[in-house]
């Protein structure tokens, strides 16, 4: 891990020596001034929620140090970044990355000078709200958001397809939702049973929204000739299956 460059960081939670982490963050500073690049997740662990976890103050720290240790001349400048899963826990699993603005933070070196630690939950803010619009953003609940996750996706699923990043389509998806349940509470969660269904089918079966919503990309021909081609070349495969395995599965 050292020799691609990682710094180790300490943290409280690990049962560690956290003291340690001062050497860490020398070794932070001095990259930051040399012109090198530190990626790190802000909130403290990599974990895939549909929602930002509360954002440490490492990033502003390492950030606000390495400008000081520069005498405010370091050019330091924190760029965030918004990682989306199509689907969490799936192996080899789509991901997008959505990259924000970058935030100069020279500009606070009158507040680091009053003090840092104010100065740096100031920018810790900044970040954190920079985060907020790269992520998909749906209440945690009693299961960590899975199934609201869940559902802005299938939802997603079944909109037109448009050049939006990944999380703001979900987030679309999901705000959409949250105003027909407001509008009509009583038929929410049918609405729910009926998206994730939708959605379940149409993945099985490889057809997507606009197969079948589209006015000029729906083709219902071409959608019953590949279900018909899978089904005449499957059906044989898994007879032949059965014949070659059927035997030694049922024996073991």
């Amino acid at each position: 891990v050292r020799n691609v460059g990682a710094i180790p960081v300490y943290r409280k939670k690990d049962g560690v020596d956290t003291l340690r982490n001062a050497d860490s963050f020398r070794s932070i500073y001095e990259a930051l001034a040399s012109g090198d690049v530190i990626a790190v997740f802000p909130e403290g662990e990599s974990r895939g929620t549909p929602y930002l976890r509360e954002v440490k103050t490492g990033a502003a720290r390492m950030a606000l140090g390495a400008e000081e240790s520069a005498g405010w001349r370091a050019g330091v400048r924190i760029v965030p970044v918004g990682i989306t899963y199509a689907e969490i826990g799936r192996f080899r699993t789509p991901a997008e990355a959505w990259i924000g603005e970058p935030m100069a933070v020279h500009d606070s070196f009158q507040a680091y000078d009053h003090s840092p630690i104010l100065a740096g939950r100031a920018l810790t803010l900044r970040i954190t709200e920079a985060m907020r619009a790269l992520t998909l953003q749906v209440p945690p609940g009693d299961d960590d958001g899975r199934a609201a996750a869940e559902l802005a996706s299938a939802v997603e699923h079944l909109m037109p397809p448009d050049t939006r990043p990944l999380a703001a389509r979900r987030q679309a998806a999901w705000n959409g939702f949250e105003r027909l349940r407001e509008r009509d509470p009583d038929g929410h969660a049918r609405r729910v049973e009926v998206a994730l269904q939708l959605d379940k089918n149409l993945t099985s079966h490889g057809i997507t929204a606009i197969d079948v919503l589209g006015p000029a990309e729906a083709n219902p021909g071409r959608i019953v000739g590949e279900l018909g081609l899978r089904a005449l070349i499957g059906v044989p495969l898994l007879a032949l299956c059965a014949v070659v395995w059927g035997l030694p599965i049922l024996l073991a």
